[in-house]
């Protein structure tokens, strides 16, 4: 639905997709990563950054979809970074040119298997 909205916003360019997955050791989601990167080749512009959103990005305006914005917070904390330069990074998005669609997880309203079975 992310993908589709984002789709949607764009005239000419293609959107960016801002993956922020770090922790990759799993080989499910390995499989998983590589399954929706080939996906979305022919129409995204993907960019993989787990921290520093803003430094990756263009400085002409696009749509810029981030998946997923629990999962970049989930990095930040890992990495020890303190609420104020989270809301740095939060705010050099906020005064970026960007349109932003944002992706998140809402536990508990979604089914998140424990295991593969």
């Amino acid at each position: 639905m992310a993908e589709k909205l984002a789709l949607s916003l764009t005239s000419e360019e293609q959107p960016i997709y801002l993956a922020t997955t770090e922790f990759t050791e799993d080989p499910e989601l390995q499989q998983r990563i590589a399954i929706h990167q080939q996906q979305r080749v022919a129409r995204f512009v993907t960019i993989e950054e787990g921290l520093w959103l803003h430094q990756k990005l263009p400085k002409e305006p696009r749509i810029v979809l981030i998946e997923c914005l629990t999962m970049w917070l989930n990095n930040l904390l890992h990495h020890g970074h303190d609420e104020e330069r989270t809301f740095s990074e939060l705010g050099a998005l906020w005064d970026s040119p960007h349109q932003f669609v944002l992706v998140l997880n809402e536990v508990g309203l979604g089914i998140v298997p424990t295991n593969p079975l």
